[in-house]
């Protein structure tokens, strides 16, 4: 009964990834009404790739966009690991949902 409506994680970001980790979601992504894209890197030490392919699968407007040789900080990774595309493609999918 939030208003807005939100998601909340009430055991935080750190105790929901351990939860996930043994395959207990706290929620479930068919549950995002928005244009969402998931930025999924080959060399994340914390994320899993079957982490993003679900929340592609069940968000009805999710894109997914693989960045092989970007890290989980790839915003902050040089140009070479992927920095530069991750960039483009927040501002491609922003600018998408101005039009």
């Amino acid at each position: 009964t939030r208003q807005p409506p939100s998601f909340r994680s009430p055991s935080g970001a750190m105790a929901d990834s351990f939860e996930l980790a043994f395959d207990r979601r706290q929620w479930s992504a068919a549950a995002l009404t928005m244009p969402v894209l998931v930025i999924r890197s080959g060399r994340d030490f914390w994320s899993r790739p079957e982490d993003a392919k679900a929340i592609v699968d069940e968000a009805p407007k999710a894109e997914r966009l693989n960045i092989p040789d970007a890290t989980h900080f790839v915003h902050l990774d040089r140009e070479a690991a992927g920095r530069g595309v991750f960039l483009g493609a927040v501002k491609r999918f922003l600018d998408r949902q101005e039009e």
